[in-house]
């Protein structure tokens, strides 16, 4: 399309038979026009150009593909044509044309890529999801409940939590040292509250009159 057409255009929908060519111009008001030295003489003079655009993405359908233009073509000092670069836009232009066939979407993954993945999953989750399972039997042992119940009672959010921790990705952990270690710092940690609360009490006269 030569350059007159695409300035007559400015920055409006064009429909050419199966392909779709939208120009986004982008309104820059008190702001020149970089114009590359290497414009060809058929270019528009800059007093006719419009202002500097700006491609943005244009949603097609899934058998579109997207690919992005520089109207005028670039050239280099000898005047052939060469790849654009980001200098070279007095506009820009993105054009969809149609994927060629068996690439419209993309592929769905084979039965034998899913089970590779399911197999890798399994083996990264099953030893600390095994962990956790002999946490609850150990605990529960000990507090003489039920562990089938406790465990149906665990969200998808309480074993996230558990994972979490990184304890579970180690065998041979024990669990009860670590509840009675954990029980004896919080009482520690109350007895500490409960000095500094009394501390504090005996200190200021209002409250000891």
């Amino acid at each position: 399309m030569p350059p007159n057409d695409l300035a007559d255009h400015s920055g409006r929908e064009c429909h050419r038979k199966s392909d779709v060519v939208v120009y986004v111009l982008r309104d820059l008001q008190n702001t020149p026009v970089s114009i590359p030295r290497s414009m060809p003489a058929l270019s528009p003079p800059p007093s006719e150009l419009p202002n500097h655009s700006t491609a943005s993405l244009v949603r097609g359908d899934s058998g579109s593909m997207f690919r992005e233009e520089v109207w005028p073509p670039p050239r280099d000092a000898r005047g052939h044509s060469r790849e654009p670069s980001i200098e070279d836009d007095p506009f820009r232009a993105i054009m969809t044309s149609p994927l060629p066939s068996g690439a419209a979407q993309p592929k769905k993954p084979s039965p034998h890529a899913n089970y590779a993945y399911m197999k890798e999953l399994r083996t990264l989750l099953l030893p600390p999801m095994k962990n956790i399972v002999r946490r609850l039997v150990i605990e529960c042992a000990v507090d003489g409940c039920d562990t089938v119940r406790k465990a149906c009672k665990m969200s998808l959010d309480d074993v996230v939590h558990e994972l979490k921790d990184e304890a579970v990705w180690f065998d041979g952990f024990d669990w009860l040292e670590r509840r009675r270690n954990d029980r004896l710092e919080a009482r520690k940690t109350e007895q500490r509250t409960r000095i500094i609360k009394e501390s504090s009490s005996g200190d200021d006269p209002s409250l000891s009159s």
